[in-house]
């Protein structure tokens, strides 16, 4: 497993429920110097993507590169079971994760809970994330691709 960290200017989130997701929510933003993103990036013996985890921590001790910080996101996909999630749920092909970007803001939707057996009626959760550069921002993207659909926002 290879972890990668990232700087984030800004973090921002949309938690809908799932009783009322279009008029209950409204958008939280984040801006702290301690703000990062984790990106875990899991290999085959073979060189191929198993899975991927991000998770988005808050780093209020500067004198330390620590993980172990309660993630204020933390989604884990492995490229198959996003297909195998999609069709599941409702029946209806559905993607669970996907993102859209440009220049270094990314916007990622995931479905919530990304179980088809939950009892509760799926909703999608939004966030949004400001790296501290464009490169890295890209960086992030050709990362997240083989199990997200990135899509470029002109």
């Amino acid at each position: 497993t290879t972890t990668v960290p990232h700087s984030l200017a800004k973090y921002s989130r949309l938690y809908p429920s799932s009783q009322n997701p279009a008029t209950d929510a409204e958008w939280q933003h984040f801006i702290h110097p301690g703000i990062s993103l984790y990106l875990d990036a899991k290999k085959s013996s073979a060189g191929n993507l198993v899975s991927v985890r991000l998770r988005i921590v808050w780093n209020f001790d500067s004198s330390t590169n620590s993980t172990d910080h309660t993630p204020q996101e933390d989604l884990d996909y492995s490229p198959s079971r996003q297909f195998q999630t999609r069709e599941l749920i409702l029946g209806n092909p559905i993607m669970v994760f996907q993102a859209v970007y440009r220049d270094a803001v990314v916007g990622i939707r995931y479905l919530h809970p990304r179980t088809a057996n939950s009892t509760c009626q799926p909703v999608y959760r939004r966030f949004q994330i400001t790296f501290t550069t464009a490169t890295s921002a890209a960086q992030f993207i050709d990362a997240i691709r083989p199990v997200c659909p990135c899509r470029l926002n002109p």
